[in-house]
C-alpha cells in the first residue's frame, strides 16, 4: 500500500515526468532486483512486481504503446507521459484502456476522415493548402477565400473565373502573386482600420459636398436676388416708359387737336370769305362781300 501511493505520489510524479522521453537508464541492484535508477531519485525501495507497470509510466505495455503510435500517427506522447490528439486537441493517459475507445470511437473516426479528404486534396497544392488558422479549412493563395475542405467545393471553387484569371496572371508572369494565409485577428484588425479610413474618407467626402451644396445654395440665391432686382429695375423702367409714351400721346393728342381746330378756323374763315358748301349749315353759303353789301342785286 505504501509503494502504491508512493506511485500516485506528487514527489513521485514530479521525478518521473522528465525521464519518460529519456532512453533507459543504467541499472542498479537494490535487495538483489535490477531497478533503474530512474526510480531511485525518489528514495527507498520499490517492489520487483510493479515494475512493469512503473516502466511505461500508467499500465501500458510498451510493445503495444508502440504499435498504436505507429498504427494512429495523430498520437504523440507529451512531456508528463500522456497522449496528445493532434486532431482533435484530446489529451488522455497512456493507458489501453483509455486510448483503444478513443480511436474507435465517433470524434477521432469524423477527423480521422477529414483528415484523409484533406490529403486527398493535396492535388490542388500549391494554389488551394490547408489553413494554417482554420481547423478543417483550406486557404485559396489566389483568392484568398477560405474553401470547405471536400473535394466538390474545391473543384467549383478553382473552376471560377476569378481563380482561373489569377492562375493564368500566374502563368504569364503578368504580376500575379499566391497570397499568403494570416491570422484572423490580423485580417480583422487590417478590416477595422480600412473601414475607419473608409468612413473617414465618407465623413469628409460629405462634408465636402455639404460645403459645394451650401455654396450652390447661396450661388443660386444671390443670382435669384439678382434676377428679381433687375427685373424690378426692368419694370420701373418699364413703367416709367409707358408713362413717357402716355405723355407724348397726350401731347401729340393735343397737338393734334389743336391743330384741328387750326385747320377748322381756316375753313370757316375761308368759307366766309369765299363762299361755298357749309355742312355744319348744310346748304351754300354766299362770299362774305356778298353777304355784307347793301345792293340788290347781290
Amino acid at each position: 500500500t505504501s509503494q502504491a501511493a508512493r506511485a500516485v505520489g506528487p514527489q513521485f510524479s514530479s521525478c518521473l515526468a522528465p525521464l519518460l522521453a529519456d532512453q533507459e537508464p543504467p541499472h542498479a541492484t537494490r535487495n538483489g532486483v535490477q531497478v533503474p535508477a530512474r526510480f531511485q531519485l525518489c528514495g527507498g525501495s520499490v517492489r520487483p512486481s510493479l515494475l512493469p507497470h512503473l516502466k511505461m509510466g500508467g499500465g501500458v505495455d510498451e510493445d503495444e504503446m508502440v504499435s498504436l503510435l505507429r498504427d494512429f500517427p495523430a498520437l504523440a506522447r507529451l512531456d508528463d507521459g500522456r497522449l496528445k490528439c493532434s486532431l482533435t486537441g484530446h489529451v488522455m493517459v497512456a493507458k489501453a484502456g483509455v486510448v483503444h475507445p478513443y480511436v474507435k470511437g465517433k470524434k477521432f473516426s469524423v477527423a480521422l476522415a477529414k483528415e484523409k479528404d484533406l490529403d486527398a486534396l493535396r492535388q490542388f497544392e500549391p494554389h488551394i493548402v490547408r489553413s494554417k488558422f482554420v481547423p478543417g479549412k483550406l486557404f485559396c493563395r489566389i483568392t484568398g477565400r477560405y474553401v470547405q475542405a471536400k473535394e466538390g467545393a474545391v473543384v467549383q471553387h478553382s473552376t471560377g473565373k476569378r481563380f482561373e484569371r489569377g492562375v493564368q496572371m500566374l502563368t504569364d508572369g503578368q504580376g500575379g502573386k499566391l497570397m499568403n494565409e494570416r491570422p484572423a485577428e490580423e485580417v480583422e484588425a487590417e478590416r477595422k482600420l480600412l473601414e475607419g479610413e473608409q468612413k473617414a474618407a465618407a465623413a469628409a467626402n460629405s462634408k465636402k459636398a455639404a460645403a459645394a451644396t451650401a455654396a450652390s445654395t447661396a450661388a443660386k440665391q444671390k443670382t435669384k436676388q439678382r434676377t428679381r432686382v433687375k427685373a424690378t429695375q426692368v419694370e420701373a423702367t418699364s413703367d416709367a416708359k409707358v408713362e413717357e409714351d402716355e405723355e407724348r400721346g397726350e401731347a401729340a393728342r393735343e397737338k393734334e387737336a389743336t391743330l384741328e381746330d387750326s385747320r377748322a378756323v381756316a375753313a370757316s374763315e375761308r368759307l366766309r370769305a369765299n363762299g361755298g358748301f357749309s355742312k355744319d349749315m348744310e346748304c351754300w353759303v354766299p362770299p362774305a362781300h356778298v353777304i355784307d353789301s347793301d345792293e340788290d342785286d347781290e
